[in-house]
């Protein structure tokens, strides 16, 4: 009786664990204000696969390329917010975001303004996976070698990857 006791225990931990493992991790909606200055990196950095980076009212600053790799994200403007007062500033100096590999972006209802990419792509954004802008408005983003003002696409990983625009 023991021994059957004892597998019968061991096999469901073993379940219990696999669950537990195997079990998708729901994606995040996490709210922030551009109370720091590195919010909007530290945010981005440690957002996971199919989660939400919500911007309330205000100006953020980049102040150096945001790398994302691996996770597909969403960032927008707060409900009932937008362009006119959810801003993203590269400060003439650098570019928000760049995507390196086939991951997905999606941005809604932001302004970006005074993106600058000395190494070419586009100033605001340089893409290779799918990404899809809504609302979003783009003003003083340069590029040192022309390859897209605001935004480079270049689908490398896959020709059916898709650059959507709507409503910007």
């Amino acid at each position: 009786m023991g021994l059957k006791r004892y597998s019968l225990v061991l096999a469901s931990l073993l379940i219990l664990a696999l669950v537990i493992v195997v079990a998708p991790t729901p994606a995040a909606i996490i709210t922030i204000d551009n109370s720091s200055l590195n919010a909007l990196a530290t945010n981005i950095s440690a957002m996971h696969d199919g989660d939400t980076l919500v911007l309330e009212p205000g100006t953020y600053f980049v102040s150096s390329v945001i790398l994302s790799s691996g996770k597909n994200i969403t960032i927008t403007a707060a409900a009932g917010h937008g362009p006119s007062d959810t801003i993203i500033d590269g400060q003439s100096s650098y570019r928000f975001i760049y995507i390196t590999d086939s991951s997905s972006l999606t941005l809604s209802n932001l302004a970006l303004q005074n993106m600058n990419s000395e190494n070419g792509g586009g100033g605001a954004i340089a893409a290779s996976g799918p990404l899809t802008i809504t609302g979003c408005q783009f003003y003083n983003c340069t590029s040192g070698t022309g390859d897209g003002g605001s935004i480079w696409f270049n689908p490398l990983h896959s020709a059916a990857y898709t650059l959507t625009i709507t409503s910007s």
